[in-house]
């Protein structure tokens, strides 16, 4: 798109690179002939000119303002469009937009929608020989773009005749401004510095003060490129382009890529800037070459490519054994055309991943742990649960062992080497004098019958023992089990070759030189539950977010532990219960059946004395006990009745009962107690009744 803009000029040499961009690029441009201070000019917020993938995304301008929304979204915008980068460090040079836009559909028969995506817009500022002021805006999507097919699918094809009231031709970009250039207004630059007479104000505008310097500086002319002042002016563009970049960029030249980056992009390298700056691009990324020499080949063919979340194994460890780290970068690369119209250099503009992948990666294991050993109803069930879900993660977890805590025996003495220590030195945790005794319940990563995995761990504790970690000696190397339960906190360990020899080179299939080792506990004062030892990963540093991870793969560890063996006690006393419960049954049973005896030895007697006896008050008497002898051999039938209830074996027999009868009886036990009292106590029924 281009709308009416009287004084854009010499700008041939950027408008290939946009256009060839991937993504939306676009450019606001400030009144011409602008007589305000260059702090105070305003920029348009309708765009200047756009490349092809904005013009797939809008119909017109004014659809993409109304894309951004009116309103407060907008405002921010433009207060972001006029910020000076560099004259206050509070001022974002990068911007998100969430964006609204109607769509049609052309493979849901032209269905009308509208379709929500997000971009990450970044402002590099230049100002041309005759004073006005341009922001050239790039973007990365941070959600995906709707697909499209040609102009008809989109809503262009209605608008398109209303997309501008006097189009006109965009010639070019604004040139940088030089020594020879003549001034419209004082030496300010962007920057807020002032602009020196020497050649490195071609690139002191905009970048950073580092990369500028380095640049303006550097001896060109022995390498490749020649010197500056031979310098194709594409070349010159795609160099000051890279330095205002605020995130890391860089331009490779020529046939054999020379590599000029900026400031973003010496931090990103960490340990190998400054020594690759100017260098082949072999040279400097031979580590990555595999990776980049393709990629590069496509790009210099007039190819853009764009990677996400790439991996990318940099030499920039400080570690002997091992230099190269794992990284990840979300990159593009587009090609940048020459004087000539052809392809001579390469725009790399790179943001690092590395911290959100590996982040999803840790998280990943904890969400697995939690899922499996979450639910382990006993200790063996969370010993596998916990190995399995390690076991996945081999890059951050080469190897790994685990102890479970077996026996606690207090000692009633201590050897002298386990005395209270007499220096300054004071625990964090004291403990009762004890022995610990750990086995090993699983590993990852060992061979069987290791000999610096010991399947029994025994250690003394005192109740004063200082955690200081010793040092480990190749001959005489042991885990400090001791200490990690003394300290309670993660002790990182050195682990020599000998020691890792037989160990499987998971992961990387490196030798892994260090271990963390650390005390499982439901509670940072309870007794300890278990020991893990871990591989460290042998491509990352050990930083504050590694660190982190491992505080809490520990607490979750432990509270997981915990738990299972909560569910083990209480299946115990379920099972104690149950034991408890058949006891009792069992003594019942054998109580009804010594009971019946002695019932039964005593009614036969008072029987025959009732059948034998004819005076009144006496067989009155006898039949009285003789009826409470049937009432308590009753109490002992229902006893064994509830013994065979609950063994299961009771069964149901029935009969009728003459009620009226039946309830005589009944009341007849408390009819001593009545006539006692001088009370009348008459039981009557109908004994001509019956029913049952």
């Amino acid at each position: 798109m281009q709308v009416e803009a009287s004084n854009i000029e010499k700008v041939e040499n950027i408008v290939p690179f946009l256009k060839a961009y991937p993504f939306p690029a676009f450019i606001h441009c400030s009144p011409p002939n602008e007589t305000q201070g260059l702090d105070n000019r305003r920029i348009s917020l309708h765009p200047a000119w756009s490349n092809r993938a904005f013009d797939t995304l809008f119909v017109s301008y004014d659809q993409f303002l109304t894309a951004i929304g009116l309103g407060e979204p907008l405002v921010a915008y433009g207060l972001w469009l006029e910020a000076r980068d560099g004259l206050n460090d509070d001022e974002p040079m990068t911007h998100r937009l969430t964006l609204k836009i109607p769509w049609i559909d052309e493979g849901n028969d032209g269905l009308e929608s509208e379709v929500n995506t997000e971009l990450e817009l970044v402002k590099s500022m230049l100002l041309d020989p005759h004073g006005q002021l341009h922001a050239i805006i790039t973007s990365i999507p941070r959600a995906p773009l709707p697909k499209h097919g040609n102009a008809k699918s989109s809503l262009r094809h209605k608008k398109s005749r209303k997309r501008r009231n006097k189009p006109i031709k965009l010639y070019d970009l604004p040139t940088f401004r030089s020594s020879t250039a003549p001034p419209t207004a004082k030496p300010d630059s962007l920057s807020g510095s002032s602009a020196t007479e020497s050649g490195s104000s071609l690139y002191g505008h905009g970048g950073g003060p580092k990369m500028s310097e380095m640049v303006a500086n550097y001896p060109w002319e022995k390498t490749p490129l020649g010197p500056q002042d031979q310098w194709d002016p594409c070349l010159k563009q795609a160099v000051q382009l890279t330095l205002s970049t605020p995130y890391p960029a860089a331009t490779w030249w020529g046939p054999d890529l020379v590599l000029i980056y900026n400031d973003a992009y010496a931090e990103m390298s960490t340990t190998k800037h400054p020594r690759i700056f100017g260098q082949k691009g072999l040279e400097a990324w031979d580590e990555l070459w595999e990776t980049l020499g393709p990629a590069l080949k496509t790009c210099m063919e007039g190819n853009p490519v764009y990677k996400k979340d790439d991996l990318l194994l940099m030499d920039r460890l400080e570690n002997e054994e091992q230099s190269l780290e794992e990284t990840y970068h979300s990159w593009s690369w587009t090609p940048i055309l020459g004087a000539d119209q052809k392809f001579y250099g390469v725009f790399n503009g790179t943001h690092e991943t590395s911290s959100k992948v590996i982040a999803e990666r840790r998280m990943n294991t904890l969400q697995l742990l939690g899922s499996r050993s979450s639910v382990a109803q006993n200790q063996e069930a969370f010993c596998q649960a916990a190995i399995s879900s390690l076991s996945e993660n081999d890059k951050d977890i080469p190897f790994a062992a685990l102890y479970l805590m077996d026996a606690d025996a207090p000692l009633d003495e201590l050897e002298d080497a386990l005395t209270t220590p007499q220096g300054p030195e004071i625990p964090r945790y004291h403990h009762p004098s004890s022995k610990l005794m750990f086995k090993l319940r699983g590993c990852i990563g060992f061979p069987a019958e290791h000999p610096y995995l010991p399947t029994t761990v025994r250690v003394v504790m005192n109740s004063l023992i200082s955690p200081s970690v010793p040092e480990m000696d190749t001959e005489l190397f042991s885990w400090p089990f001791q200490q990690a339960i003394a300290s309670r906190e993660p002790i990182r360990v050195s682990i020599p070759p000998s020691v890792s020899e037989g160990i499987e080179q998971r992961g990387w299939g490196d030798r892994v030189s260090h271990a963390i080792i650390m005390t499982l506990s439901s509670d940072a004062d309870a007794k300890p539950l278990g020991i893990v030892i871990l591989g460290l990963n042998t491509r990352r540093p050990f930083d504050a977010d590694y660190s982190r991870w491992v505080d809490v793969l520990r607490s979750s560890l432990g509270s997981y532990l915990d738990g299972s063996i909560s569910r083990e006690e209480e299946v115990k006393r379920a099972e104690n219960l149950s034991q408890l419960d058949a006891a009792k049954t069992a003594l019942f049973s054998n109580a009804s059946h010594e009971l019946r005896t002695p019932l039964t030895l005593i009614a036969g007697p008072i029987t025959e004395c009732i059948n034998e006896i004819t005076e009144p008050t006496i067989q009155k008497k006898l039949v009285m006990a003789a009826r409470n002898i049937d009432r308590l051999t009753r109490l002992v039938d229902s006893l064994m009745d509830f013994s065979r209830l609950e063994a299961g074996r009771l069964e149901g027999r029935y009969s009728p009962v003459l009620f009226g009868s039946y309830v005589a009886d009944l009341a007849s036990v408390f009819k001593a107690v009545v006539e006692k009292a001088k009370l009348e106590y008459t039981i009557t029924y109908d004994e001509n009744e019956t029913r049952t």
